[in-house]
């Protein structure tokens, strides 16, 4: 996975992280695991067996009931929010099942295709695999923000709203990328022009 695409990656998890979906209505559940699996297929290495993970797993959320369709939200969420948290306070994270790499013969390409093994929902795996690569390999591009938090300044300002930072985790485009937004960009360098006027 190049940085351009892991980025992508780790902003869309980190999305979900911040702002997870309320699914309420079983439609709700079916789009957002639609959703997810849009957003995971394009990502997976060539030859990895995922679209047909895809279509399996499509058909099986169809014909799953509420649920079940919970139980692999839940766990999909805590999956989820274990190693976005493990990429932001910078803790170890594995993965909670055991893959066993192997290799498929495929008829259709008339050769052998790199595959992992898992057990279980293959879509499922795939979602929290692709975090989990793009975490290893571009994790430390996920950061806190260091910015001062915006309040009042001065004479009337409070001491304790000008020493606290924004702390807003985000994906930096590069390693050295240190603040969320270009707001909180501009907030620090009008502190800084601000200091030496």
């Amino acid at each position: 996975m190049d940085r351009k695409a892991a980025v992508k990656v780790l902003r869309w998890y980190l999305g979900l992280y911040k702002n997870w979906p309320a699914l309420v209505t079983l439609k709700d559940k079916k789009k957002f695991l639609h959703d997810v699996l849009v957003f995971v297929v394009p990502h997976r290495p060539v030859g990895w067996p995922v679209l047909e993970a895809a279509k399996t797993a499509t058909k099986k959320n169809r014909e799953m009931d509420e649920k079940s369709l919970d139980d692999l939200i839940a766990s999909l969420r805590a999956n989820i929010c274990q190693l976005v948290e493990a990429g932001i306070y910078r803790r170890a994270a594995m993965l909670p099942w055991r893959i066993t790499p192997t290799i498929e013969w495929r008829e259709s390409e008339k050769r052998f295709i790199k595959a992992q093994t898992s057990h279980g929902n293959e879509f499922y795996y795939s979602a929290v695999e692709l975090l989990y690569d793009a975490l290893a390999e571009y994790g430390h591009l996920i950061k806190t923000c260091q910015a001062p938090r915006a309040g009042k300044r001065g004479k009337r300002g409070n001491a304790a709203t000008i020493t606290q930072t924004c702390n807003d985790p985000f994906v930096a485009e590069r390693p050295s990328g240190m603040y969320c937004s270009a707001t909180c960009q501009n907030r620090v360098l009008a502190r800084s022009r601000s200091k030496y006027a």
